[in-house]
């Protein structure tokens, strides 16, 4: 059964030889491109399940055997419990993001977009790629990606700040970063005032807890818990 992503491409940036990632382990870098390369390109589903563009649900053993190599008739590959190590440390990184699901774990690759620039995956004929490809990825990065268009960075940020009495900047890579995972998932700018509200609310005057008001928080991998808590979420899509 063919895979997520199989019959088309992905890129590295030049950037990469000069990067942390290049000066890790060879298992840390082998898994890296493992994952980067059979990230979803566009939105679809496998096994019925909806997996967006960006990400892929595979098993820790499954990875392990597919990121081994041969030493003559004899597999060689990184231990399951190395896999997770180095899952864990990309994930301290903020390279990926991970949830376990019924099927495997579901890796949402950070800043996906930026790494894979639309259009980027799809299959052309050799002149059409040399002869377009490079300003098309320009354009779309710089007005698709980066603009704000899709993604209401500002709208958000600014709500934030208004109601929490912070002044956090909507051009931080940081915010941005943990706003666009959210955004992948599926989540609505209704949803980010949501928890702003409820968490401006339940922490704004708890001296301990105020300081915890800030988007790498609110908007973190514990994003959908804090919405479930604020009641029950309107029907609108369907989580992996």
């Amino acid at each position: 059964m063919d895979r997520i992503g199989e019959g088309t491409y992905f890129t590295i940036d030049r950037k990469i030889f000069t990067s942390d990632i290049w000066h890790s382990s060879p298992w840390t870098l082998k898994i890296w491109f493992y994952l980067l390369g059979h990230a979803s390109h566009k939105d679809t589903r496998w096994m019925g399940i909806p997996i967006l563009r960006g990400q892929l649900i595979r098993s820790y053993p499954t990875i392990a055997k597919d990121c081994g190599y041969y030493v003559g008739y004899r597999l060689k590959k990184p231990a399951i419990s190395t896999v997770w190590s180095i899952c864990e440390e990309l994930t301290k990184a903020a390279r990926i993001e991970r949830r376990t699901e019924s099927h495997g774990t579901l890796f949402t690759i950070c800043n996906y977009n930026d790494l894979q620039p639309f259009g980027n995956s799809e299959p052309k004929d050799e002149a059409h790629s040399y002869r377009k490809t490079p300003e098309t990825y320009k354009n779309v990065k710089k007005k698709d990606i980066l603009s704000g268009k899709q993604i209401p960075y500002s709208e958000i940020v600014n709500y934030l700040n208004s109601k929490c009495g912070k002044s956090y900047k909507s051009t931080s890579k940081n915010t941005r970063r943990h706003i666009h995972a959210r955004h992948n998932e599926g989540f609505t700018i209704s949803d980010f005032k949501t928890v702003i509200d409820a968490k401006c609310k339940q922490w704004g005057g708890d001296p301990k807890m105020v300081d915890y008001l800030r988007p790498e928080t609110l908007f973190g991998s514990k994003f959908e818990s804090y919405l479930q808590t604020t009641g029950p979420v309107q029907g609108k899509r369907t989580y992996i």
